[in-house]
């Protein structure tokens, strides 16, 4: 393998990531594998991880994609936690009725269960190559379920501090609900987002190379910058109907320029549009409900009409530190 590792990644790995993302844990945690069985746990990974790829257009030709650690599972831990704060936090406000505790104990276990789905959120998307935290705030407040919620709590919060409530009246059971309906939305987007397979584009290009900035413009793109020349940073994109945006970067990695395409969803999360539309979103009836579903179809039929040729013909010379991997297939016993 050529080079060292890259953004994080080791070697050979710049690409398709580590093979064990997409695997299954070792059986026997805390002791050592043997090879056979470590090389057959990796080819599973390897298998998976290209399991749900669809082959982009032809106008894709050059373009590379760089594939986000699946971390889904991440998040899945921090909401089974997030429900025991709800539940306690119910309970404490039930045996405050008696007025022998402060109810302020249960609402601020409550609104825990929230607000640690949203401080997890941030930690993944800290993780991620694509995604911006300021973004998906912006967005996640542009849902009135989840804005609504929460001027419905902080208007609770001011309610029961200037009223000064006795803690026996019922009124302090609304920070339950509310709670739990800002929960639901929280779990419900979120896992949504990080259930289909997130990646960019890749494709290297020279530093001082100009874009075909007029041509992009007639076919509807919206230019960020006042030049047509390579930079690092957000050059363009492209509305998707309802259900998002097709955004060009410009990206500076180990010293070397690269244009990254990727499908940003309404909410702001990263998704590779060449992916499969058989995977299995979580909780989409729940999607439905709070109206954050994304037609995945949709948008794979919408993109496979736009040209991007004008942006494949300025591809260089990949890296030798991109070569990927090379996974030999375990040998059958």
């Amino acid at each position: 393998m050529a080079g060292g590792g890259v953004s994080g990644r080791e070697s050979g790995q710049f690409l398709d990531g580590d093979p064990a993302w997409w695997a299954a844990a070792p059986v026997k945690k805390g002791r050592d594998e043997s090879e056979t069985i470590r090389m057959q746990r990796l080819w599973s990974g390897h298998q998976n991880r290209q399991s749900m790829d669809i082959a982009p257009p032809d106008s894709w030709k050059g373009w590379k994609r760089q594939r986000e650690r699946p971390m889904l599972t991440w998040f899945l831990y921090p909401v089974t936690w997030s429900a025991f704060f709800l539940a306690v936090g119910f309970i404490f406000l039930f045996f405050d009725q008696d007025k022998s505790l402060s109810p302020w104990y249960g609402t601020g276990l409550t609104l825990m269960a929230p607000f640690s789905l949203f401080l997890c959120t941030m930690v993944i998307i800290s993780k991620r190559f694509s995604e911006n935290s300021s973004t998906i705030i912006l967005r996640s407040m542009g849902s009135y379920w989840n804005l609504g919620t929460s001027m419905l709590i902080l208007l609770t919060i001011w309610w029961c501090w200037n009223g000064k409530l006795d803690p026996s009246d019922p009124f302090w059971f609304s920070f339950t609900f509310l709670s739990l309906v800002s929960w639901l939305w929280w779990t419900a987007s979120v896992s949504q987002a990080l259930a289909i397979r997130s990646a960019r584009w890749l494709l290297p290009v020279e530093k001082q190379v100009s874009l075909a900035r007029v041509d992009m413009e007639s076919a509807g793109w919206e230019w960020q910058q006042p030049h047509d020349m390579w930079a690092p940073a957000r050059l363009a994109s492209l509305r998707i109907g309802g259900e998002g945006r097709l955004v060009l970067n410009g990206e500076l990695i180990a010293r070397t320029a690269f244009l990254s395409l990727y499908w940003e969803t309404p909410q702001g999360w990263t998704w590779d549009p060449w992916q499969s539309r058989e995977q299995v979103v979580p909780m989409s009836e729940l999607c439905s409900f709070f109206s954050i579903s994304v037609d995945h179809g949709a948008v794979v039929s919408v993109l496979r009409g736009i040209d991007v040729s004008s942006l494949s013909v300025l591809k260089a010379k990949w890296p030798d530190w991109c070569r990927p991997e090379v996974l030999a297939e375990p040998e059958e016993e």
